[in-house]
């Protein structure tokens, strides 16, 4: 065989071929998220840049409800950054970048998903900065990880406690307005939070006091252990 010859066999491998497949998110995502970087910090090396932090880093990862990805995939590709997201912030954390994975049969079936991802990172403000594509599976699939750092304390569930009031922070109406229940006092309504994530503002945790333990139980919800 030639070298033409052994570039066009190379070409036909399924491993070369599968590069194509980030070309969907490669079209969806911004390039640039660190600009401060420089080139380093451009999308599609090895493995994203990030700005250095100085608090502790917070990880964690979401694999979506296959179900959910096959009937609604944008919603999927919301959902799977929001609830990162919100992990993030009920450890006392801000969110730093998102990675993901997502699996389909063909790019058509991976277009809602990433446009959902990428609403949901347009929204807070929170860059995705690479992950995995494969557009030639038998199954659709989400998977999406983020990395954060809490600047103060971190809220950890685990310092929870016996006697500590537990407050509930939920939309069961689906608006924009959230009520912040107590199990020992009134309810507060909340006007003009966009998400509940918006509440979770590590300042208002640390800074103030207010709470010693927060656990992220849903979408749209979050139990806190409040300091009496």
């Amino acid at each position: 065989m030639n070298d033409v010859g052994l570039v066009n066999a190379l070409r036909k491998t399924s491993g070369l071929l599968a590069k194509s497949d980030i070309r969907s998110a490669a079209a969806t995502f911004h390039h640039h998220p660190f600009p401060q970087l420089g080139l380093a910090g451009m999308l599609g090396d090895d493995s994203a840049v990030l700005p250095a932090q100085t608090g502790q880093l917070l990880l964690a990862c979401e694999g979506m409800h296959p179900e959910l990805v096959e009937e609604d995939p944008w919603f999927a590709g919301w959902s799977g950054v929001l609830v990162n997201l919100s992990d993030i912030a009920a450890m006392g954390g801000r969110p730093l970048a998102l990675v993901n994975s997502v699996w389909s049969g063909h790019a058509d079936e991976m277009v809602s998903l990433l446009e959902g991802m990428r609403f949901a990172c347009d929204r807070f403000g929170v860059p995705m900065v690479g992950g995995h594509s494969n557009q030639r599976s038998s199954y659709q699939a989400l998977s999406v990880a983020v990395l954060g750092v809490a600047d103060g304390p971190v809220l950890s569930a685990r310092a929870a406690r016996p006697g500590d009031e537990l407050w509930m922070l939920v939309n069961k109406a689906g608006s924009r307005s959230f009520i912040i229940r107590s199990y020992c006092k009134s309810s507060i309504k909340v006007a003009d939070v966009r998400l509940f994530i918006l509440f979770l503002d590590t300042y208002c945790f640390t800074s103030h006091k207010l709470f010693h333990s927060v656990c992220a139980i849903g979408r749209a919800s979050v139990k806190l252990s409040h300091m009496d």
